[in-house]
C-alpha cells in the first residue's frame, strides 16, 4: 500500500465530566508515530485550499510533536499529512 499520505483526525471530547475537578490535564502536544525520521512531511488542514501547510521533518513530528490546536469541547479538525519528495 502507498504510505506517502494519510489523514489525521483531531477532536476534543467534553471538557469536564460531572463531579470532576476542573484541571486541564490534556496534552498540548501531538506526537505522531511510524513516520520515516529521515523524510519530510507537509501538514495542512483538509478542505482549506488556501492552506499551503507546513513542512516538518519526520523525526520532529515523532519526537517533539506539534502544538495541539483544539481547546474547546467537541471541537474537531481534519489534517492531511503528505510525504514531501
Amino acid at each position: 500500500p502507498d504510505s506517502s499520505s494519510s489523514v489525521l483526525f483531531c477532536y476534543n471530547l467534553a471538557e469536564y465530566l460531572p463531579g470532576s475537578q476542573i484541571i486541564d490535564r490534556g496534552s498540548t502536544v501531538l506526537k505522531l508515530k511510524s513516520l520515516d525520521p529521515k523524510k519530510r512531511y507537509r501538514l495542512k488542514r483538509a478542505g482549506d485550499e488556501k492552506d499551503e501547510g507546513i513542512v516538518y521533518p519526520g523525526a520532529m513530528l515523532m519526537n517533539t510533536g506539534i502544538v495541539w490546536h483544539l481547546k474547546n469541547s467537541f471541537e474537531s479538525a481534519i489534517f492531511l499529512l503528505e510525504e514531501v519528495p
